[in-house]
């Protein structure tokens, strides 16, 4: 029902002679084959997790992947795996009401009659490169937006410069490292209620902060 409902979710990348293209699958003609897992309670961190790392390949594979752990005969968990290029923060609550809705209907026998969408995502890249124009333009809202860029960014530093414990290799091996970093839930609540009154997102602000 979703990916009927949403073309950006059925929509594949290929190379096209200018860069990327969308190509739009069909309705009916993709589909999201549910992976059924049966797990124990204590195993269900440890496979959501690795699900959860799924690497898309877009040019064969639409955005989105769908598993099902079976914990018990009435106890399920459903882990939806979405791509960023189809969705972001601010689509999860749409996506989630649609699903909702859907799921709704079919526990019933009948089909979600969602009211039609105005426009799709497509339509609105249409949109937008239409308005922003061709950096060749040198009027064009994209030109001017990089030349603004280019001058804000002029001048700044190739890297951080943060405190380490060892010297900087003259060539970059991008071996790299994760530290855990514990935040409380405490601090959590601050840290989201000042992003909220920033009128940013919480990645926004520790971005920020570590600048």
């Amino acid at each position: 029902d979703l990916l009927m409902r949403h073309e950006v979710l059925r929509t594949r990348l290929r190379e096209g002679i200018q860069g990327p293209e969308q190509d739009i699958a069909r309705e009916g003609s993709v589909k999201i084959e549910l992976v059924v897992h049966e797990v124990s309670a204590g195993e269900l961190s440890e496979v959501l997790s690795q699900a959860a790392s799924h690497h898309f390949d877009l040019k064969r594979e639409i955005p989105i992947c769908a598993d099902l752990f079976r914990l018990s005969k009435e106890h399920h968990v459903l882990l939806v795996t979405l791509h960023h290029i189809a969705g972001d923060g601010w689509s999860l609550a749409p996506f989630i009401r649609d699903m909702s809705f859907a799921y709704a209907a079919r526990t019933v026998g009948a089909v979600a009659d969602f009211p039609a969408l105005p426009v799709q995502y497509a339509d609105y890249t249409l949109w937008q490169r239409d308005w922003l124009g061709s950096d060749a333009e040198t009027q064009s809202p994209l030109s001017q937006q990089l030349s603004y860029w280019r001058r804000a960014l002029a001048n700044m530093p190739e890297h951080l410069e943060l405190p380490t414990d060892r010297p900087r290799p003259h060539v970059a091996s991008f071996h790299g490292n994760v530290v855990p970093i514990h935040v409380d839930a405490a601090l959590t609540l601050r840290l989201s209620n000042l992003a909220r009154q920033a009128g940013v997102s919480l990645f926004m602000l520790l971005q920020a902060a570590t600048a």
